[in-house]
């Protein structure tokens, strides 16, 4: 019986097909990205994110045509490390949310800000910093991440601590 190839074998066969020039760099980006949305759990981003920080991997996708694309990606990715991590480390969230930032930073395209303010919120979340958590929150547009933004401020003022998990399923 033919066994079903596993999500990491689909990711490192997209790399594969990259490193072989056998698909686009904007293609890849776009099946990594899809590959990613798959799994509600985003355990999937732990693979991806040693995928794109390969040398040759960003090499190739630092490119004029799909650096932007890169970056966003690679937020995505460090944020959803952060979220998985929150459920037992804080510190090492902080630390990829704080890198998803970085990386949402050097996204050269204006209608990312809005992106940037949710990661911010949510660095200011998990540095306990109610008065900046307050200040991005108010500066999201979209409806979701701006609740999820303003529960999160709710969780630390209800409790003085963090429950990234309870507040963000609010």
């Amino acid at each position: 019986m033919e066994q079903l190839p596993t999500q990491e074998s689909a990711q490192l066969k997209l790399r594969q097909s990259l490193i072989s020039e056998e698909i686009a760099p904007r293609d890849f980006i776009d099946a990594l990205f899809d590959l990613d949305q798959s799994t509600p759990s985003r355990t999937d981003a732990i693979t991806n994110l040693s995928i794109l920080e390969e040398p040759t991997v960003m090499e190739m996708l630092t490119t004029a045509d799909t650096k932007s694309e890169y970056f966003n990606l690679l937020s995505i990715t460090h944020f959803h490390i952060g979220q998985l991590s929150a459920e037992s480390d804080n510190q090492l969230a902080l630390i990829h949310f704080e890198a998803a930032l970085k990386a949402a930073n050097l996204i050269d395209l204006a209608d990312f800000t809005d992106w940037e303010r949710y990661i911010e919120a949510t660095v200011a979340y998990f540095k306990l910093d109610m008065q900046s958590l307050q200040i991005f929150a108010s500066q999201i547009q979209e409806q979701r991440n701006r609740e999820v933004a303003e529960n999160l401020l709710l969780g630390l003022k209800e409790r003085g601590s963090i429950d990234y998990n309870t507040d963000y399923a609010k």
